[in-house]
């Protein structure tokens, strides 16, 4: 193909001699790096000249020649252009030279070195047509299928252990406590009243990662695709009272107009003011769990002996779900009257969009750097369900349901989100750190860091609103429910990534 198209400059500089023709030939030659030596006429690939009797197309070597020669007579300005890898340093050359410079070149073709038989390695370098086709070459399924047919393609995969810490989850506070005889277990009406139970989460959760794919047109693109499981982010707030010790209790402010209600209030868990009035307990319990999966193509962009640069874009989905489930249970002595509320709010978020980003990879011996980092664009679709239920009895008769949608938080306004959906654009930018050693020529062992950040997410404990209308005559008393939306927020995960990759 070379040949062609240096005798139609040829032909074009004998009809203009003011025109002046450019061949740039690229030869790669890693000083040092013996294992990946390559030696090649500009007609073929010899692997062992002092063992091959025969040049491989020696004739088109001469034939290439005289037609350089005529080219540089003809306009007396020749072209050479080079680059020379040493170490990790690029040295291109690109100068006008005198016809005695391409006698040293042709000598350089004529007389070859021995080279060391040629060994794979993670450089992707593999054609059909020798060391000197350059994408051009006729392989007999056309340049598409030359890249889908390579001879030599690179497949990866990587499994990783998550070692991660998601955000806290806050919510409005579910307990309040008073260690003095006499006062009651309520925000602001004692000033020996303390809040808890406002956070949820937080702490270390194991998950996985797995990423596989493969690289084509000797690694000049890929395809690709990622799944990481994030386990379940489970925490409990459990805590009652008998009305002996310290006072315990639930805290909201009551909405009803009526004097007998209105203000700062709590469901007493364990009331004790000199003799017990009140005993119960509250079982809170929170969970969340992300899912997400990948499929994302690479391209090249840049490589060297030491270093590999390339772009990112795909499609990507994340599901993250969050549950709030919370039972009250509170016995007014000394009568015995059982009061329950159960509250549970669940929310979930799908993100359907595409990906962005850019990897970059570093090499030095054994040891391998590669920083990954990435944007995720889409659609957030939030779902949330508020469900809640309120009952009453005496002890130890079981209760009976008398507000079989109200809860003590899932009631009025907040209890109409149930069933709410909206979606919304959302971005998710997204960073890789791994610190890698190759520990076989096929097998590198690497740890990481990654951080993950959703800027629009809906949380169950963010629906609660400690504010609520409740009248204990009537639990199905309510206000008009009136639209409200839904309390969104940030969310993120981070944390240590263990894991390994194989490449074949």
């Amino acid at each position: 193909m070379k040949i062609d198209l240096r005798r139609l400059t040829l032909a074009a500089l004998v009809l203009s001699t003011s025109a002046t023709y450019s061949a740039f030939v690229s030869a790669q030659n890693f000083v040092g790096d013996t294992d990946a030596d390559y030696y090649g006429a500009v007609g073929g690939f010899v692997q062992d000249a002092a063992n091959n009797e025969t040049p491989v197309r020696k004739a088109a070597v001469e034939d290439q020649e005289a037609i350089i020669d005529e080219a540089s007579e003809a306009t007396g300005v020749r072209q050479v252009a080079a680059s020379m890898y040493i170490g990790d340093d690029v040295q291109p050359v690109s100068e006008t030279s005198s016809p005695s410079d391409h006698a040293v070149t042709s000598s350089q073709h004529e007389s070859p070195a021995p080279a060391a038989p040629h060994r794979h390695t993670s450089t992707y370098s593999s054609s059909p047509c020798g060391s000197m086709c350059d994408s051009g070459c006729d392989t007999g399924f056309g340049k598409i299928g030359s890249a889908i047919r390579t001879d030599d393609p690179t497949v990866w995969m990587k499994a990783e252990l998550l070692l991660w810490f998601p955000q806290e989850r806050t919510t409005a506070p579910l307990g309040v406590r008073n260690t003095v005889p006499g006062q009651v277990p309520a925000l602001t009406l004692s000033p020996t009243a303390t809040p808890f139970g406002d956070s949820f989460g937080g702490g270390l959760v194991p998950g996985f990662r797995g990423d596989i794919g493969r690289y084509f047109a000797d690694g000049a693109f890929g395809i690709g695709g990622r799944v990481w499981v994030l386990g379940d982010d489970d925490d409990n707030l459990n805590f009652g009272g008998n009305g002996l010790g310290e006072s315990l209790g639930v805290p909201f402010f009551n909405t009803n107009p009526d004097p007998a209600f209105f203000g700062e209030n709590a469901v007493f868990i364990g009331f004790n003011d000199g003799v017990p009035r009140n005993e119960g307990s509250v079982s809170v319990r929170s969970s969340l769990s992300i899912v997400a999966a990948e499929i994302y193509g690479r391209a090249l962009v840049s490589k060297s002996k030491n270093h590999r640069f390339e772009m990112l874009g795909g499609y990507s989905h994340f599901n993250i779900a969050d549950n709030l489930d919370i039972n009250i249970r509170s016995i007014e002595l000394p009568v015995a009257e059982l009061t329950v509320f159960n509250d549970s709010f669940r929310t979930r978020n799908e993100f359907h969009g595409g990906q962005i980003g850019s990897e970059i990879s570093l090499t030095r011996g054994r040891w391998t750097a590669s920083s990954l980092t990435k944007v995720h664009l889409g659609n957030m679709a939030q779902r949330i369900h508020v469900n809640g239920s309120t009952a009453q009895g005496l002890v130890p008769a079981a209760p009976t349901v008398v507000a079989p949608d109200q809860g003590l938080f899932a009631r009025g306004e907040v209890a109409a989100l149930n069933g709410f959906r909206r979606d919304v654009f959302a971005f998710a930018p997204e960073m890789n750190l791994k610190l890698g050693y190759q520990f076989r020529e096929n097998v590198n062992f690497h740890v990481g860091y990654t951080f993950v950040y959703w800027n629009d997410v809906a949380l169950a404990g963010d629906q609660i609103n400690r504010n609520v209308f409740i009248d204990t005559a009537n639990f199905n008393l309510n206000t008009t429910p009136r639209h409200v939306e839904p309390r969104t927020g940030g969310y993120f995960v981070q944390g240590i990534d263990l894991g390994a990759t194989i490449e074949f």
